[in-house]
This record gives C-alpha cells, structure tokens and sequence, in this order.
C-alpha cells in the first residue's frame, strides 16, 4: 500500500463476506477494512479546518505485520463454572496430651463463572489443522495457562505474535482433554 511517499508491504486488511456483514452497509464503495496497526505506524496530525491529515513515520514503521499464524478463529462461547479447591491448616498446642500437636484440616470450595471460548474455525493447511484442531474444540489451556486468565484479544496475539513461535493447547472435545502442539507460521497462499 502506498500513502503518498510511504510504502508498506503486508499490511492487514479484512474483508468480510457479506454474511458476515448481514445487512448493514455503511458505505456503498466500501469493500474491507485496513487494520489499525497501519496508522500505529504513524504519528499523526490532524487539520480539520483544511481537511488534511498528516503523516510522520515513527519507531514502529519498519515493524513486520504479523497475522494470525495459527489458522484458528476462536469465539466466545458463553461461561464455564469453575470450581477451586482451598484447603486451610490450624495448629493448635494441645499441651494436656504429652505436648501433642493438634492440626485441623477445612476444605472450601469456591466457585467462579469465567468465559468459554471455542474453535469456530480451522483454516485448512494451517498448523492448528496439522494439529487436528477441530471446530467445536473448547480451549482450556494455552501455553500451559488456563484460558479464564486471557481475555479473546490476548488469544489472538498469541496467534498472531512471531514466526515459529510454539503453542501449546489443551482442548476439551466429547468431555476428553487433548493436548495439541503447533508452530506458528506464515499463511499466505
């Protein structure tokens, strides 16, 4: 994409099926959407009274723009019931017994509503495909942290962080856990 005398190389654009878009339609020439990470690029300026905005790359301007690797979309799917176990000790000097140690033991259960997320999608040749990911799978787990821990958009960073990265899964399909392993990689066809 070029923007007067700059150019840049693989940026991010969507553009969503009509589907997806049901029937809202805010612009009738409009096709997709660039991605924010292009003007991130930039410090900007804005003349309003002239209608102009100005341009000035910054640091991150020669930064690569890196997409989701992994060929997963992910949704939120509602909660899941979590259940904490927390166990508590209590010492007590019991001296009237040859100074014998009493120990109590109580058990509590919390319980937390977290969100679910789900594959809603594999992309096929993908390494989440390779790692026979599937719709429908529940992820528990990623990168050996529970999943109630991230919010959607720190999933998708992790599929869209670096080349070769490794990502770990716990997914739940029929009640049974799996663990599944991929390296991120490039998609473009």
């Amino acid at each position: 994409m070029k923007i007067g005398e700059f150019e840049l190389k693989n940026i991010k654009v969507a553009f969503p099926d009509e589907e997806s878009l049901g029937n809202v339609k805010f612009f009738e020439e409009r096709d997709g959407s660039i991605g924010g990470e292009l003007l991130s690029r930039f410090t900007i300026v804005m003349d309003y009274s002239s209608r102009k905005i100005y341009l000035k790359k910054n640091n991150k301007f020669k930064e690569p723009f890196y997409y989701n690797m992994s060929g997963l979309t992910i949704k939120h799917d509602g909660v899941a019931l979590i259940k904490n176990k927390r166990e508590t000790y209590n010492e007590q000097d019991n001296s009237g017994i040859d100074g014998a140690t009493n120990i109590n033991i109580s058990t509590t259960y919390d319980f937390f509503l977290v969100p679910k997320y789900v594959v809603s999608e594999v992309r096929k040749k993908s390494p989440a495909y390779e790692a026979d990911i599937r719709v429908g799978d529940e992820i528990i787990s990623v990168n050996g942290n529970k999943v109630h821990y991230f919010n959607l958009h720190e999933i998708i960073g992790l599929f869209s962080s670096k080349i070769d990265k490794k990502i770990s899964l716990r997914v739940k399909r029929n009640e049974i856990i799996y663990r599944k392993r991929f390296i991120l990689k490039e998609l473009f066809e």
